[in-house]
């Protein structure tokens, strides 16, 4: 019998929708057939039966990289909402969860609730029982347990000795019991390196325990909704968590969750990751190359068109005529349609390139500076436009211009020559545009 190839998945997003009590709008970026595309990637990366059948399975990670305010929380949330009609789906919110001071917890509580809510299971499913050889993982209990340990069975406090200088009479304090009798020291080192072995031993058992839960979660959503695998777990909003809980969520997924039938998609702006990483290992620190080893590949969502992304991020009705006439605003040069105006600021702000989280704050004080603006005012909105992008680009330049200290001049043969504003803003945004480059 011939094996069955990935399935073909179209996702619609031409529609708003409710996710979670939050609103999402109409696709207007164009988004979904990345969507799409990703779908069918990773669908193919981690189960495919026309593979051997050892070979079925697999493990993948997927960095989407994209700056902040670029779309990029919409296109996951919309994204794994939509394919948990097909596949067994997690998000998480690593931001909102760093508090937790455990990835691996933040992990895992979240594929327990998730799936069991996906599989219409309750709290008490034997389906969905945690192992108990977790305990073991477990971050904040570790550390003393095993120190505690150390000093019950071998007789002597770990950290004290590594604080020990290495003359003979430090050690030698250290090294009697409490009834000041000595204590074989290359009996305690060989003893530490038993301890040591055996916790390492038990832990990869608790891990792989944890491995074999985790695919028999995901398998139970698989049978008793009749979905597929690969299980899809996403992680967003990991570069705007401390930079020690992001670069310990990477280990946690890379050394734990290299589950086979399981599937992550990495949500970041990679270059604020990397500040995170750097931040962990010092400045001179290789940070794409470390994180090159937790990713199978990297995609990159493209800039969205910056018409179309301040149309779906700022209240655009509040430049329509009507409303204008209603504020008695009178706004220059006037349009009657909305989108015009919206075009004619996304020319300057794609001229003084900002990034797209700059351009939504320009946008929204435009809208609020028009909406609370006297009646009767008039406004250049164009002017108003450049000297909020100067604000961002040189705070200096803009306190010049609107104190009216602004002076500039330039040495023409024996004579200074006066520059006015309009002239030297017409050399200073194709400047701006090219060092940008």
């Amino acid at each position: 019998m011939e094996k069955q190839m990935v399935k073909q998945i179209e996702l619609d997003w031409s529609k708003g929708k409710i996710i979670n009590d939050e609103f999402f709008p109409e696709d207007k970026l164009g988004r979904v057939k990345y969507a799409t595309f990703l779908t069918k990637l990773l669908a193919s990366q981690g189960f495919d039966k026309s593979r051997d059948d050892v070979d079925q399975k697999r493990n993948y990670v997927l960095n989407l990289n994209s700056e902040w305010g670029a779309g990029k929380t919409y296109f996951l949330k919309r994204w794994s909402e939509d394919i948990k009609d097909y596949y067994p789906v997690v998000y998480v919110d690593a931001w909102k969860k760093d508090y937790s001071d455990d990835p691996l917890m933040t992990v895992i509580s979240s594929i327990i609730e998730q799936l069991r809510k996906q599989a219409g299971k309750d709290k008490e499913s034997p389906e969905f029982k945690v192992p108990r050889k977790l305990i073991g993982l477990l971050k904040a209990a570790a550390p003393g347990i095993g120190r505690g340990l150390f000093k019950r069975y071998v007789g002597i406090d770990p950290v004290m000795i590594m604080n020990a200088d290495d003359d003979n009479e430090s050690l030698g304090e250290i090294s009697t019991d409490e009834n000041g009798k000595p204590i074989d020291m290359s009996f305690a080192a060989s003893e530490a390196v038993k301890y040591l072995i055996d916790e390492h031993d038990a832990k990869s058992a608790a891990i792989e325990s944890l491995k074999k839960s985790v695919f028999e979660w995901v398998g139970a959503v698989v049978s008793l909704k009749k979905k597929e695998l690969p299980a899809f777990i996403f992680i967003d909003e990991l570069d705007r968590c401390r930079p020690s809980y992001a670069v310990e969520m990477l280990e946690t997924i890379k050394h734990i969750f290299d589950i086979k039938g399981v599937v992550f998609v990495i949500a970041t702006d990679t270059e604020q990751l990397q500040h995170a990483v750097k931040a962990v290992y010092g400045e001179g620190f290789n940070a794409n190359m470390y994180l090159g080893r937790f990713f199978n590949s990297r995609y990159s969502l493209k800039s969205p068109n910056l018409e179309n992304f301040l149309e779906v991020h700022c209240d655009v009705n509040k430049l329509s005529g009507d409303y204008l006439r209603d504020l008695n605003v009178e706004v220059l040069p006037f349009n009657e349609d909305a989108k015009i105006t919206l075009r004619n600021i996304s020319v300057v702000l794609n001229a003084f390139t900002v990034s797209a989280r700059t351009a939504i704050q320009i946008a929204d004080r435009i809208v609020a500076t028009i909406s609370n603006m006297p009646k009767g005012s008039k406004v250049d909105i164009l002017m108003l436009t450049i000297l909020l992008c100067i604000k961002d680009k040189d705070s200096n330049l803009f306190d010049e211009i609107v104190s009216g200290e602004f002076e500039r001049h330039i040495q023409n043969g024996e004579k200074d020559k006066l520059i006015y504003l309009n002239d030297f803003l017409s050399n200073y945004i194709p400047n701006i545009y090219h060092n940008s480059k």
